[in-house]
């Protein structure tokens, strides 16, 4: 019945604990990584299963998709999943890619720190940090809206200082309401 297609993923065992029925999800058919379909988590299995070949167990989700003309799929395609477990709107958020985490291992302390870019120097700025997809974390505290977050590689970033000189590179030049400096190493 075309009107009633679902899809299964596995979700990891450390997230299962944020997936409930009803939650919202969009779905990405490989064969069309552009064009989600919307879905609704309709069943959580309630035993893992481990996948030959990998470390750790998973759970099987059945997601309903809302609109499964959009696309045409077949069964046995390949999609991947994001469930929304937590939602907001109208947060501060920086890119995953900047925030550098750091464990002191004889306290168990945890500091997340980026680093802004205040007239052409990195600046390392410790923030405090809320929910997060796959590609933004939200910013509870530590930045103020307009604040210019370096981005680049990790290496290029872990190796950055404090007054650091840095250059906005061209492409975030010409658009500067992402508020994103792209760090070209000097």
């Amino acid at each position: 019945n075309p009107a009633s297609i679902h899809t299964e993923v596995n979700v990891d065992e450390a997230d299962i604990a944020n997936v409930e029925l009803g939650q919202k999800a969009r779905v990405f058919a490989i064969a069309y990584p552009d064009q989600p379909v919307d879905g609704v988590v309709e069943s959580i299995a309630v035993s893992a299963k481990v996948a030959e070949g990998q470390q750790g167990q998973s759970f099987a989700i059945k997601i309903r998709l809302l609109d499964p003309e959009k696309i045409t799929l077949r069964p046995g395609m390949t999609c991947r999943a994001e469930i929304f477990t937590a939602t907001k709107g109208g947060v501060l958020a920086a890119p995953i890619q900047a925030i550098l985490v750091e464990e002191d291992l004889t306290t168990d302390a945890v500091t997340r720190d980026v680093f802004v870019n205040r007239d052409g120097r990195a600046v390392k700025v410790a923030v405090q940090v809320g929910i997060a997809d796959d590609t933004y974390q939200e910013i509870v505290s530590g930045l103020s809206v307009g604040d210019e977050v370096v981005t680049g590689p990790d290496r290029v970033l872990r190796a950055l200082e404090d007054g650091d000189r840095i250059t906005v590179a061209e492409n975030d030049r010409n658009n500067r309401s992402a508020n994103r400096a792209t760090l070209v190493a000097e």
